[in-house]
């Protein structure tokens, strides 16, 4: 059985995502329940406690033989990470998986990597099988620039003039979904992958661009990942999340006119409310009063396709009551006499 941590996060959340959707139960160690809330609601596993609580951690890993280590970086990773490492050790954990960073090389002086190379160290020591996975740089990590170069025009960053290969989070945890059900497992052990997503290498020059075309600057329809048909399919969880970021701060009525303004076909997702209100559903007739026994002036659907020579019409919305023209249907549209209906009221036919 699986062992998740850092389910709440980022690459945590990825993960439990892509389990679920392959039907694989798993359990998570969590500190606060309550952040954990909506995957009990979808059947996970719960166990209570911080990660450098040993007696919590084994409480998590009983009948356990894989677990993903998770932690945001930060001051308290190493220690953190130092700890669940012992604890699994003591546990007799069988095989350890630990989301690294591809900067956690020898002769860094950066504290995040260091901390990664520390636990990266103490695992492979620990007898316990091991995999190591090091995403590149996420894309998410651009959102938090995002406000910022909307109001500057300026997307500020201490990159300089490197390249980088982006990571999804959600093909992240795609992927250590894929390592931990891997029936062959074992071609996983004492491996180190440094993972990226499907885009070319970029220099943050062109990721400025394409930022800079999401929020208002030149349209990306002249980049060749997007200026085809076919183009957009291949990369089109890369467009979608960035018209996530443009459509984020938007309403919807604005969103709207900016599509009608520059020739785009455009549509709201109605609402009841919204249907009954709509110029179009008026001229087109598409919602018309109906009589009713019960509901005067009860609407609904009219005819549909409505066709100018034949538009057909609703005469009524039916009856209430079940059965009412029962007697009706039987002896004026099936011919039936009284005799032969009554025989089938007498039989439970009818």
């Amino acid at each position: 059985m699986i062992l998740l941590t850092g389910i709440t996060g980022n690459i945590g959340g990825a993960t439990a995502r892509a389990l679920l959707d392959k039907g694989v139960r798993f359990r998570a160690l969590v500190r606060d329940p309550g952040k954990a809330a909506a995957w009990a609601e979808k059947g996970v596993e719960l166990v209570q406690g911080d990660i450098e609580d040993a007696a919590a951690v084994k409480r998590a890993l009983s009948g356990i033989d894989r677990a993903l280590l998770v932690m945001p970086n930060g001051e308290h990773q190493e220690p953190a990470e130092l700890a669940f490492t012992r604890t699994a050790k003591e546990a007799g954990l069988a095989w350890l998986i630990k989301l690294s960073s591809p900067e956690a090389v020898r002769g860094t002086t950066s504290p995040i990597p260091l901390a990664h190379i520390a636990a990266e160290d103490a695992i492979m020591a620990s007898g316990m099988k091991w995999t190591l996975v090091r995403p590149s740089f996420y894309m998410q990590n651009f959102r938090g620039s995002v406000k910022a170069a909307r109001a500057t025009g300026k997307l500020s960053m201490p990159m300089g003039n490197g390249t980088v290969a982006l990571t999804d989070n959600n093909d992240a945890g795609l992927f250590l979904a894929h390592i931990l059900t891997d029936p062959n497992s074992a071609q996983h052990y004492s491996q180190c992958y440094d993972i990226t997503g499907p885009d070319p290498v970029m220099t943050f020059h062109d990721v400025a661009k394409v930022i800079g075309e999401v929020i208002g600057q030149p349209a990306l329809k002249d980049e060749p990942a997007y200026k085809t048909h076919v183009a957009r399919g291949k990369n089109q969880k890369a467009l979608d999340d960035l018209i996530g970021l443009w459509t984020a701060p938007r309403t919807i009525d604005e969103i709207e006119q900016t599509m009608i303004d520059h020739g785009v076909p455009v549509g709201k997702v109605y609402r009841a409310a919204d249907m009954l209100t709509d110029p179009h559903y008026a001229a087109r007739a598409s919602l018309v009063e109906v009589p009713s026994d019960k509901w005067p002036g009860i609407r609904q659907q009219n005819v549909f396709p409505k066709l100018s020579a034949t538009p057909g019409q609703i005469r009524w919305a039916g009856s209430v009551e079940l059965g009412s023209h029962t007697e009706e249907v039987l002896t004026e549209l099936l011919g039936l006499t009284p005799e032969q209906v009554e025989k089938l009221r007498a039989s439970g036919i009818v």
